[in-house]
C-alpha cells in the first residue's frame, strides 16, 4: 500500500498531541498486551511496531504513546495501532529480558506458555497492521536481532509483502530509533518518516 504524499502535510509543530475526544482501546490478557489503538479524528490509520508494552492501556497513555500520537497527527493520520516485538508488559528492560530468556533454547526451566504467547503475538501484529496505510518500526536497540528477524519474517509473510517499513531514523547498529531516544539519537518533533526496510 503506497503512502499518499498528501498525508504528510504541513501540520504545525505546535500540535504536540491530538485533542480530546480520543477513543482509547487495548486488548490485555494477564501479563500480555495484544494490541493498543487510539483514534482522534478522520483519516487513515498508522501502525507502530514497538519493543514491548509498558504503562499504556485502554484507559491510560504513557510518554511513548503521546510521542507517537504526536508524530501520527502531524503526518496526517487520524488513528494509530501499536503492536510489539514482545507482548510482555513491563517498564523494566531487565524484567522483559528475564521473560524472554524463560523460553530460550538453553534455559533450564522452559516456559512453554510464554513461548506460545510470543509466537501468537507475531500473527496478532500482522493482523493488526493489515489495514494500516503506513507501518513504522520504532523499537530501538532493545530487540534481540534473531527475534527481530523472526518477527519481521512472520509479520511480512502474513501481510503478503509489497509494504515498506518506515522509521524515525536509525541507531548506530541500524535499529529503528525509539521515539523517546535521548542524546545524539533524539528524534526531532519535525521528523518525517524515513524508509527503513524497502517493500519486498
Amino acid at each position: 500500500m503506497s503512502l499518499q504524499l498528501s498525508l504528510l502535510g504541513d501540520a504545525p509543530i505546535q500540535l504536540k498531541r491530538p485533542t480530546e475526544p480520543i477513543l482509547r482501546t487495548a486488548l490485555i490478557e494477564g501479563n500480555y498486551r495484544r494490541w493498543l489503538k487510539r483514534q482522534w479524528g478522520p483519516g487513515p490509520c498508522i501502525g507502530w511496531g514497538m519493543l514491548n508494552p509498558s504503562d499504556a492501556s485502554g484507559l491510560k497513555d504513557d510518554p511513548t504513546l503521546w510521542r507517537i500520537m504526536g508524530f501520527s497527527l502531524r503526518w496526517g493520520f487520524g488513528s494509530l495501532v501499536v503492536g510489539n516485538l514482545y507482548p510482555f508488559i513491563s517498564a523494566s528492560p531487565a524484567a522483559m529480558h528475564r521473560w524472554r530468556t524463560s523460553f530460550a533454547e538453553d534455559t533450564e526451566v522452559f516456559d512453554l506458555s510464554a513461548r506460545d504467547s510470543w509466537i501468537r503475538n507475531m500473527y496478532d501484529c500482522a493482523e493488526l497492521f493489515r489495514p494500516c496505510e503506513m507501518v513504522v518500526a520504532a523499537w530501538g536497540n532493545g530487540a534481540d536481532r534473531d527475534d527481530m528477524e523472526r518477527w519481521l519474517d512472520i509479520v511480512e509473510g502474513e501481510l503478503g509483502g509489497g509494504r515498506a517499513w518506515h522509521c524515525l531514523g536509525t541507531t548506530n547498529s541500524g535499529a529503528p530509533k525509539h521515539p523517546l531516544a535521548r542524546g545524539l539519537h533524539r528524534v526531532s518533533d519535525d521528523q518525517k518518516p524515513l524508509i527503513w526496510r524497502a517493500a519486498a
